[in-house]
């Protein structure tokens, strides 16, 4: 059974970053444990849990079995005929997942600031969080989290649960950079990202390939169609 968990902010913040650039993970022990009773105070925000319908390994087996006759399989025997049937199953669980992923504050605030890294103001921000939550609803995307009464509440409360990432002065929001936390941060926040990017894939792909002929040619001179496809 898929089960997709959504997380407005992350326990491991402090940690993760550090295992994405391969360091090893800490083993947990008694003594980590005890140390880490304080999170219990602390305000992590909404989680949301959701079981998707459950998938039969042997009726899915089957199916695909079915589906390729006049084939001579046998994945029970064969080892090296699971292979498809498994990377097959591995794209249905992760299809499953991201349909029922729901894209919580954190995430928008999160690429908002990653496209404006120099920094954006509080009213910037309010009209691009308003603008990218129609985006998300338009692909189909399910957002939660969100006070429909007062984006200006929804944005200050993801502000608040990334503010160890962030700076913010007056009505100015950043990412804090430097020399020693720089990659950390950036990591984190393109973690959030994560959360809303399988949205965009049909964009990402474009934009892509646009980069491939360099910035001068991409967006200065511009592409045909043509040489694009």
């Amino acid at each position: 059974m898929p089960i997709t968990m959504s997380y407005e902010r992350v326990v491991e913040g402090e940690t993760f970053p550090f295992e994405l650039l391969g360091e090893e993970k800490k083993k947990e022990s008694l003594s980590r444990l005890l140390g880490a009773a304080s999170i219990l105070t602390m305000n992590f925000g909404r989680v949301y849990i959701e079981f998707t319908e459950p998938i039969s390994c042997k009726e899915y087996i089957n199916n695909y079995l079915s589906t390729n006759k006049g084939k001579e399989l046998n994945p029970f025997k064969n080892i090296h005929q699971r292979r498809p049937i498994v990377e097959k199953l591995a794209y249905e669980i992760t299809y499953r997942l991201n349909e029922n992923l729901y894209i919580l504050p954190t995430s928008i605030v999160a690429s908002i600031i990653l496209m404006n890294r120099k920094g954006i103001s509080e009213e910037s921000l309010i009209q691009k969080v308003e603008w990218l939550k129609l985006q998300i609803l338009k692909r189909g995307g399910r957002i939660g989290g969100i006070d429909e009464n007062s984006s200006l509440k929804t944005i200050k409360g993801a502000v608040t649960h990334l503010e160890h990432l962030i700076d913010q002065k007056k009505d100015i929001v950043h990412l804090n950079v430097s020399a020693k936390a720089d990659y950390k941060n950036v990591l984190m926040l393109s973690y959030y990202r994560n959360m809303l990017i399988h949205l965009f894939w049909n964009e990402a792909i474009i934009a892509c390939a646009l980069s491939s002929f360099g910035q001068e040619m991409a967006w200065k001179e511009g592409i045909t169609l043509e040489r694009l496809s």
